[in-house]
């Protein structure tokens, strides 16, 4: 099973002041359409097939530690904090004193100095670990073997379909640019390995940064829904996210989702890492 779209513009809804500085340092998609996304360019989203496992996995880790990513706005949130900004000016008096300073003073700086490199080292340690953890085990968990995890039967045309609730989808795109070659730019996921059979579990949904805010997320989402509302003991859906995942939450509101309040579950550096968890009645 397939869905087809033609890509139109799509309004996002403003970012609070941060997120907004955030967007304007390069690190969120410009809402300007890509190059290759012209007037004929069509997204299709069908079931995933073995050999887009790679292009899954970059999808993934990009969605994670890549641009507009929970990683880099966890870096970017981080060494804006007013603790960095002490350390800042820690280091830039450190620094001073280090080269025009009294032999006292040259001391002082080499210790103030230190002490703000080991600080800014060590959010960027204690980040990195965290995002490349989760990344790593999730590549070495559901994606990598993804049609027996999501149990996908391969048809007689050479397709795959799910054979329980559990699916995988992929968005592709294809443009008259691209030699009729198709590019993979979303993925998506419904998992059903939940002790609650009347639950499942939205998963993995990620689209790549220069294909954001085209509806593309939308569209999956739809096709995951429509799948799930065929399933007949199915009642419910959910899905969990973070705090440093506010466009995905505002997705999730946007298409009926309920959001609860969020709850933390560990500090990373600085930050409190919390989960946000969100549920849709199906019927």
């Amino acid at each position: 099973m397939s869905v087809l779209m033609r890509l139109g513009g799509v309004t996002s809804s403003s970012l609070n002041r941060r997120l907004a500085l955030y967007a304007d340092s390069g690190n969120l998609p410009s809402p300007q359409s890509p190059n290759d996304m012209d007037g004929e360019a069509t997204v299709t989203v069908r079931v995933f097939h073995p050999e887009d496992l790679e292009d899954v996995k970059a999808l993934f880790s990009i969605g994670i530690v890549g641009p507009g990513s929970p990683g880099r706005l966890t870096f970017f949130l981080s060494y804006m904090h007013h603790y960095s900004f002490i350390a800042y000016m820690s280091l830039a008096l450190g620094t001073r004193w280090m080269f025009s300073g009294s032999k006292f003073e040259q001391h002082i700086g080499t210790l103030i100095v230190g002490l703000a490199v080991a600080y800014l080292l060590w959010i960027y340690v204690e980040i990195h670990r965290f995002y490349e953890g989760y990344r790593l085990a999730s590549l070495a968990g559901d994606l990598k073997d993804i049609p027996a995890y999501y149990r996908l039967r391969r048809l007689v045309t050479g397709d795959y379909a799910p054979i329980s609730v559990s699916c995988f989808w992929v968005a592709e795109i294809h443009s008259p640019r691209s030699g009729g070659r198709a590019k993979v730019v979303g993925c998506v996921a419904l998992d059903d390995h939940s002790e609650d059979a009347t639950s499942a579990e939205l998963r993995r949904l990620s689209v790549l940064p220069e294909y954001r805010r085209r509806g593309i997320g939308s569209m999956m989402l739809r096709t995951l829904l429509a799948h799930a509302r065929e399933q007949p003991h199915l009642r419910n859906a959910f899905v969990t996210t973070t705090n440093f995942q506010m466009n995905a939450v505002r997705l999730y509101a946007r298409h009926g989702w309920i959001a609860q309040p969020m709850k933390p579950i560990q500090t990373i550096g600085i930050l409190t890492f919390g989960h946000v968890d969100l549920s849709l009645q199906l019927r």
